[in-house]
């Protein structure tokens, strides 16, 4: 996926940048793209027990310009509702479905997600509240 001009050299000059401008959305409706997912284990703590955990890259392109927002999947029976809606806004499955995600197959999907934005250590960060359900969506068997 990257391009070549990506990569720097050791002994090529860089140039001092301050951090990236960072694109806080108004809270709202926006369509989003799967850029990538990651895997690991979630550590455990006192909400959510140690479990398999899959982080989605997910763009969000706006007329301001583009922002990601990583949103984290945990494996736990706590957190299915969010797999499902998940899965229900990328159109993989309906309600009584049983689906394994396949997650690596998700990038490039679409899908569509309420963000609003929460403020962590003085910064403000664009969130996922849920995810929105297509309202075409096939009926439950």
């Amino acid at each position: 996926d990257m391009e070549l001009n990506d990569v720097l050299s050791f002994d090529e000059a860089i140039e001092i940048m301050d951090e990236p401008e960072y694109l806080e959305l108004a809270p709202g409706e926006y369509d989003f793209t799967v850029r990538d997912v990651a895997f690991s284990t979630y550590e455990g703590s006192n909400k959510i027990p140690s479990c398999p955990m899959v982080e989605a890259r997910l763009s969000v392109v706006t007329d301001e310009g583009e922002t990601e927002i990583i949103d984290r999947f945990y494996y736990c029976r706590k957190m299915r509702y969010k797999l499902s809606s998940f899965a229900r806004t990328l159109g993989l499955a309906r309600v009584g479905d049983k689906i394994t995600i396949e997650w690596k197959k998700l990038i490039e999907k679409q899908g569509r997600a309420r963000i609003s934005l929460r403020e962590y250590n003085g910064k403000k960060y664009n969130q996922i509240d849920r995810y929105i359900v297509p309202a075409d969506e096939p009926a439950p068997f």
